[in-house]
């Protein structure tokens, strides 16, 4: 990509930030790669394995795109970068779904990354068919405003459990990826269906419905989480591929309600919240990614004031909560890639999700 392609894309979002719509941070860069054709295969300890490495000048970030995915059994993939002081891995059949169509791993912040697959005995095909090319050092990188309350600065239980319930949201279609927040909700079963909320403007536009099969849902993306290793591995966050939309709407209060596909092991630690449609929330709280940055916190010590949701003029729904942050008790603001995230109440239910700036 040149300098001047990156610069229409700032652009770009310049202009999305106004009308609402998600931070976008990569563009799809389409490749044909098989493994039976390119890459190294060698044996190691009994093991096939196949490494392929993908470099792109001046990129922040990047992930490979597959096509029609599927692990042979006991196999897994590792990727790392450059400096092999970041590694991902393992990616199994429990964090990323077997399935025909696009499949992508998360983001590995390198211009230069090196994937891995150990397969047990033979040769399997992988097709890579693009790679995810990340132009903004978002998702993660100290690109919010200072302004935000990072969740680190709180009571160390101060929302402990909550903050397990919060990813995220990165959604790939034909023009990139784009960044918002989700929050996993329970259901009235208490079932513990891996159900997450979202806004509908995070993974569908108003001309039409993206699909979230390629999503990819980070969680424990937290400072003093995901935090470089001694031993040069990048641990502590989660990532899951792929979710179902179950529910959404734009014109009635623009919410998304989406299923993993995989649902998380209890020793993940994720957890999942309930929620509440009775009265004003006398207190908010938003946990949330701004820019896809670390876990921010934010606050609103008064009650929320009842309003009626709009996007740009367009009215979107009967009911909303309007949040102001400049009271006494008050602390940090919501920008792009906050979309989605849930509005706690006093009792730490949920009663919403943000829609441009409003609850």
């Amino acid at each position: 990509m040149t300098a001047d392609e990156v610069d229409r894309m700032h652009a770009a979002n310049e202009k999305n930030a106004k009308q609402g719509m998600p931070l976008r941070v990569s563009v799809p860069i389409k490749t044909h790669i098989s493994s039976l054709e390119q890459g190294i295969w060698t044996n190691l300890r009994g093991k096939r394995v196949w490494l392929l490495e993908i470099k792109s000048e001046n990129a922040t970030q990047l992930a490979p795109i597959f096509n029609n995915l599927h692990f042979a059994i006991g196999a897994e993939m590792w990727l790392f970068n450059k400096d092999k002081t970041l590694l991902m891995g393992p990616i199994t059949t429990e964090n990323i779904p077997q399935k025909a169509g696009k499949t992508m791993t998360d983001f590995l912040p390198s211009e230069s990354i090196t994937v891995v697959y150990f397969a047990e005995k033979t040769e399997d095909e992988l097709i890579v068919e693009g790679v995810d090319w990340g132009y903004d050092k978002a998702a993660g990188f100290g690109m919010a405003r200072i302004c935000n309350v990072d969740v680190s600065n709180t009571p160390a239980d101060c929302f402990k459990f909550e903050q397990n319930a919060v990813a995220v949201l990165l959604k790939a279609d034909d023009h990139g990826t784009a960044v918002c927040t989700g929050t996993m909700i329970n259901n009235t079963a208490q079932d513990f269906r891996p159900f997450v909320l979202t806004a509908n403007h995070c993974f569908n536009d108003v001309d039409g419905i993206s699909n979230p099969s390629a999503m990819r849902i980070r969680f424990k993306w937290q400072t003093g989480i995901t935090i470089p290793q001694t031993n040069g591995t990048f641990q502590g966050h989660v990532t899951f591929v792929g979710a179902n939309r179950r529910a959404s709407s734009f014109f009635n209060a623009d919410f998304g309600l989406l299923e993993l596909f995989v649902k998380p092991e209890a020793n993940t630690g994720i957890t999942y919240l309930g929620w509440s449609r009775i009265a004003t929330p006398q207190l908010s709280t938003i946990l949330h990614h701004p820019v896809g940055d670390f876990m921010k916190i934010t606050r609103d010590a008064q009650p929320a004031v009842p309003t009626t949701a709009s996007n740009g003029g367009t009215r979107i729904g009967d009911r909303g909560w309007r949040v102001t942050l400049f009271g006494p008790g008050d602390f940090g603001i919501t920008e792009q890639g906050s979309s989605g995230s849930a509005l706690l109440n006093e009792n730490r239910l949920i009663c919403g999700q943000l829609q441009r700036g409003m609850i």
